[in-house]
């Protein structure tokens, strides 16, 4: 299975923690931290005794997150595919959106994609409105279906159906009305991308599958985005909401790191 990274600075910054953390000399170049002022460092050692090492690493951590972590672009908050199936919760397929930023972010010029699980081409529909701060944002993708519920009022319906598969695929949110091509396409155009089940392509792990009664959902109520899809995502009762929903504030949330680092919206991206 191949993956696609969004890869950014926070994921830089992580990376060089974790080499840090394992190879302490490199902390003697980490002037503009000061270290120094804070931790007995010898220059001739291999590295700090253990204690030291789980000092550093939640200050490190911390300014890794305080710099990068907050997520500054719309992402796939969830998806189900099952509409109208035998059994189904639902009778349409859909794909939420959510803006956890503090702006309205508009949908001009960007278009969801869907791929079949092991598929090389796309399927694009362009989109068009826009997603308030904090807001969700309503897909729906099929035309059709006589089993399971109707939806909450869509945002936006596609042009034409996209039927997606109940348990496996891949949706992309591109910037760009022009379809992607391949598995995994690494377009710099793709604003957040997500492989279910047993597709070929994703952030980091595929998330697990939907089925006829479950979506997929973005931890954090959206606000989780660590390009690892497995992470981020899990299967849940259908849920969909729309512009109408409530909104969810991604600043100052629990502790997602363990280590006191408080923003639902930290990016821990992929070491």
């Amino acid at each position: 299975m191949a993956t696609f990274s969004r890869a950014g600075g926070l994921t830089s910054c992580l990376r060089f923690l974790v080499k840090t953390y394992f190879s302490m000399r490199a902390f003697s170049s980490l002037h503009f931290l000061s270290f120094q002022r804070f931790f007995s460092f010898n220059r001739n050692a291999k590295a700090l005794t253990l204690k030291k090492r789980w000092l550093v690493l939640p200050v490190l951590l911390l300014f890794c997150s305080a710099a990068f972590g907050q997520v500054n672009h719309l992402v796939i908050s969830q998806v189900y595919g099952a509409g109208g199936n035998a059994g189904a919760a639902y009778n349409r397929d859909y794909v939420e959106l959510f803006n956890p930023t503090a702006s309205a972010i508009s949908l001009t010029g960007y278009s969801i994609q869907y791929g079949s699980a092991t598929g090389t081409t796309w399927t694009a529909r362009t989109l068009s409105g826009s997603v308030a701060a904090g807001k969700y944002f309503l897909i729906q993708m099929t035309t059709g279906g006589t089993n399971g519920s109707a939806l909450p009022t869509p945002d936006f319906t596609v042009s034409a159906t996209t039927d997606m598969s109940g348990t496996q695929g891949k949706v992309a949110l591109v910037n760009s009305t022009v379809a992607l091509s391949g598995a995994c396409p690494a377009s710099a155009t793709i604003v957040d991308l997500v492989g279910f089940g047993a597709a070929n392509c994703s952030e980091g792990f595929t998330s697990p599958s939907p089925s006829t009664v479950n979506a997929i959902f973005r931890a954090g109520n959206g606000c989780q985005d660590s390009n690892i899809n497995s992470a981020d995502f899990a299967s849940s009762a259908a849920a969909p909401r729309n512009s109408a929903s409530p909104a969810t504030s991604c600043g100052g949330g629990s502790d997602v790191t363990g280590m006191g680092v408080t923003n639902n919206c930290v990016n821990t991206s992929t070491l």
